[in-house]
């Protein structure tokens, strides 16, 4: 007679994560994902690693209102505005917006150009009231001459000046200037004889929520007046001349509803957001611009700034999440940020996202991939005002320091990755026999292995390495029975994380209980 054959089962199982995919702070989480971390980048993926060092302190401001980059760097401190360090001129102490067009930083809204070529300072608006002779041209002249002492100092041939108090009501209203000189100025208006009378002269800009620049051209919005608005080509002075010319202003009603959220250029598209919708501009004239309405995904109402386009596309934050636009239908790619984001300011830099944002009321910085479709998270690194230029990102933190985002910095950094619950492959009561991380440490660089056991309330460290000399560290560590685990590596200074092995021994499906089945 023969035995019965023994077949012998070998219970465990390993597995290698050797490509790290940054965040995800769903509960269902893929190999290689991390629940929580703090100043990590993906900047050496497929490994994860610490983020470079911060830049030094540049600057250092009282009450700061805005940085800019227009052929060098110009920023507002208080009611001084200054150009590559230099103080230019005065504004009003209120919030601001910065916008360039051609060589001009136009500042809102004191509604000041200034030159960053010739170092003038114009406004846009003027004002000006005296006692004016207003005489036709000739008879039957479609034309007025004005004539006041110094005009033509503050109005120039094709501005829009609007009248008033004239006491020949055909005088009154907005007028372009056809002509112009020293004590004139001649505009379009028939009046069968002279007369004189005190007016008022004005050009105006309107007020306005959002402004970009596109094609030469200043774009605004206002929620107030549910209208749009754009100046003559080059021309910021100039809003209000809607004659049909291909270089004239132009302006239109908006019927949705909600304020306008936001405002930015796309390709050769304009967009102006709301919460709830959006409207598209097309066109390169005011005969040809048309306004399409699309009720899809906008800007979050208080996160105006964190439209930014990187490689020709526009990225932005929404009520749920981060979107990005194409042209087509805006697409979610914030999936695995559960957290609410609000309070959001955005810029690239390396061709990544940087987004400091309120998360669940939290500040956080957070970093986006396009190229890996990664998320890490940096540190609580707020932006006050963000500004990328010719390689280099500069930001005002929140404690009113000028500095990059990168740089020779020398505070050692502090790091940590933490994975949500972890199970293996199987169900049952298991023993986590082996798990073995591969780190490369530069001297004086240290990390710890830290596991937590089912619901477990505490951190148990099972692992230290302090670096003696650049080279690869692995650490080795032998964890106990659980149903579920979770893992933290944590240190201080650069580290690389290269790969993490874990062996699985299974025991059975008892879990200390027996469950019998209905009680009668």
């Amino acid at each position: 007679m023969r035995l019965p054959q023994i077949t012998v089962q070998d219970n465990r199982s390993s597995s290698i994560v050797d490509t790290f995919l940054g965040v995800n702070q769903n509960m269902l989480t893929s190999r290689g994902e991390w629940h929580a971390m703090k100043n990590m980048s993906d900047d050496c993926y497929p490994a994860i690693g610490t983020r470079p060092a911060r830049g030094v302190i540049e600057k250092t401001f009282t009450n700061p209102k805005g940085i800019f980059y227009k052929n060098g760097l110009f920023y507002i401190d208080g009611t001084k505005a200054y150009y590559k360090g230099n103080e230019v001129f005065s504004v009003s102490d209120s919030a601001k917006t910065l916008v360039g067009i051609g060589a001009y930083i136009c500042v809102f809204p004191d509604h000041i150009i200034f030159n960053t070529f010739t170092g003038a300072v114009e406004n846009m608006t003027a004002n000006v009231t005296g006692s004016a002779v207003f005489a036709p041209l000739s008879k039957n002249s479609v034309f007025t001459k004005i004539t006041l002492a110094g005009i033509g100092n503050t109005f120039k041939t094709g501005d829009n000046v609007a009248i008033s108090n004239a006491t020949n009501a055909e005088c009154n209203g907005t007028k372009v200037i056809t002509e112009s000189g020293t004590d004139y100025i001649i505009i379009t208006a028939s009046i069968s004889e002279e007369f004189t009378c005190s007016a008022t002269f004005e050009r105006k800009v309107p007020d306005m929520d959002y402004i970009t620049e596109r094609d030469n051209r200043l774009w605004g919005c206002s929620s107030k007046n549910h209208e749009v608005y754009c100046c003559k080509v080059g021309d910021p002075k100039n809003w209000y001349n809607y004659e049909s010319e291909a270089n004239n202003s132009w302006a239109a009603t908006v019927g949705s509803d909600g304020d306008f959220t936001g405002i930015s250029k796309y390709g050769t598209y304009l967009v102006f957001f709301k919460e709830s919708s959006f409207h598209v501009l097309r066109g390169d004239k005011p005969s040809n611009f048309s306004l399409l309405e699309k009720s899809l995904p906008g800007v979050r109402s208080g996160c105006h700034r964190s439209l930014v386009t990187i490689n020709e596309t526009l990225y932005y934050v929404s009520r749920d999440g981060v979107y990005v636009y194409n042209g087509g239908s805006p697409e979610k790619i914030s999936k695995n940020i559960t957290a609410e984001l609000s309070d959001a300011t955005a810029s690239q830099y390396n061709g990544k996202l940087y987004l400091s944002c309120k998360m669940d009321g939290v500040q956080t910085l957070l970093v986006y991939d396009p190229a890996t479709n990664i998320w890490d998270i940096e540190d609580d690194t707020a932006f006050k005002f963000v500004q990328y230029s010719e390689g280099v990102l500069h930001y005002v933190d929140s404690e009113n320091n000028l500095r990059t985002i990168y740089g020779s910095r020398k505070d050692k950094i502090e790091w940590f990755i933490e994975s949500g619950d972890l199970r293996g492959s199987a169900m049952e009561q298991k023993y986590v026999s082996k798990v073995l991380v591969n780190f490369i440490l530069p001297v004086g660089s240290e990390a710890r292995f830290l596991v937590k056991f089912d619901d477990a309330p505490m951190w148990e460290q099972k692992g230290y390495i302090r670096s003696t000399m650049d080279k690869a560290y692995t650490m080795p560590i032998i964890p106990r029975r659980c149903s579920k685990y979770r893992i933290r590596i944590e240190g201080t200074g650069q580290c690389k994380i290269v790969a993490l092995a874990t062996t699985i021994e299974l025991g059975s499906e008892i879990n200390g209980y027996i469950h019998s089945g209905y009680r009668r």
